[in-house]
């Protein structure tokens, strides 16, 4: 019996339900495969989640994805900025994003471009000094609050070169690693320097949008928002804002 067929009937099968268990899951499989073993039963999951038909909310807790993963547009300068700091530096422990991706999800647009490249701390020096070397402009290394305010606000496109949290959640694109919408999500709501212009009003349409729009893995969400020790503060805020998600959230 194929893989797409079962597929199908999964979806028929939990579609309806906001949310559903492995051990139902398991219990949906065995009536097709009595022999299925514990082993065998992760490989289906993991296929599962690979092909966006299921999605973890928590641990051993997973819903239908009904929504497309976010996968934004890789433009020429960030796969460019890439193919350095992979060929150069010799380096997979990256990420590269523009603010720009985030337009969809606000009201007011802005005409400014941040691109964001974030990297192991161990090479953010000698990166910076490379790309500033190499004629890249209106370049700035992990920069302060006073910095962005004096200089950073007064250009059009930015680049700025951060330290990359470890374990960050990223995706490849194109050749490319770019963070998640979660990973974006989480920076949105924590940095208060690189991105201070994205709060209030914004920053509750920026998740609102991204919500309806995009399949979210909150598991990997919460994982992150762990990694910044800002777990609680983003339980208060999205229970304060959609009661609704974090129902999906709570242990």
């Amino acid at each position: 019996m194929s893989m797409n067929y079962l597929s199908n009937r999964i979806i028929e099968k939990f579609g309806g339900k906001e949310f559903f268990s492995r051990e139902e899951l398991f219990a949906f499989f065995k009536e097709f495969e009595p022999n299925l073993n514990k082993n065998t039963f992760g490989w289906r999951i993991y296929d599962l989640k690979s092909k966006n038909i299921i999605k973890s909310i928590r641990r051993g807790v997973y819903s239908i994805s009904s929504k497309p993963v976010f996968k934004p547009v890789i433009n020429r300068k960030i796969k460019h900025l890439g193919k350095i700091i992979s060929n150069k530096f010799n380096t997979k422990n990256y990420s590269i994003w523009n603010t720009s991706w985030l337009n969809e999800f606000i009201i007011h647009q802005t005409t400014k471009n941040l691109t964001i490249l974030e990297i192991d701390k161990s090479i953010v020096e000698p990166v910076f000094f490379y790309l500033k070397d190499n004629n890249y402009k209106n370049i700035y290394m992990n920069p302060k609050e006073n910095i962005m305010d004096h200089y950073v606000s007064e250009e059009y496109e930015v680049l700025i070169v951060n330290p990359l949290i470890t374990r960050a959640p990223t995706q490849k694109i194109e050749s490319i690693k770019v963070p998640t919408l979660e990973k974006i999500l989480v920076d949105v709501f924590c940095d208060k320097v690189t991105l201070y212009s994205y709060k209030g009003e914004e920053l509750i349409n920026i998740f609102d949008n991204a919500f309806n729009k995009y399949s979210i893995n909150f598991s990997k969400l919460l994982y992150y928002v762990r990694r910044r020790k800002r777990e609680n503060s983003l339980k208060e805020f999205i229970t304060n804002n959609f009661p609704k998600i974090i129902q999906e959230i709570s242990e």
